[in-house]
């Protein structure tokens, strides 16, 4: 199975290799984010580990009670409402696209 997935990654990045035009918008931010990564290589969670980011509000205060406090989230359709007041009890939403 390894071997399979380093196969898999290598097909990437030959793929991507041959890509460079359309991926060259990428490096800026690999050096804005301290990637050392050539533009045709996979990035991962990993690569992020040594940036300190804003915690999310909705991952301290309960999506469900503040959400509704914001104007902007007021004016949003229903579903999407819904949808996004359950981020604090399972940590991701769904939006479905209408």
């Amino acid at each position: 199975m390894l071997n399979f997935i380093k196969r898999l990654k290598l097909s990437y990045q030959l793929y991507n290799f041959f890509k460079q035009k359309e991926l060259a918008h990428n490096l800026p931010l690999y050096q804005k984010y301290g990637l050392k990564k050539k533009y045709f290589s996979s990035i991962s969670s990993k690569d992020f580990k040594h940036l300190e980011g804003e915690v999310n509000i909705h991952d301290i205060k309960d999506s469900a009670e503040e959400l509704p406090k914001n104007e902007a989230f007021q004016k949003l359709d229903t579903t999407t409402q819904k949808a996004l007041k359950t981020w604090s009890k399972n940590g991701y939403v769904i939006l479905e696209n209408s």
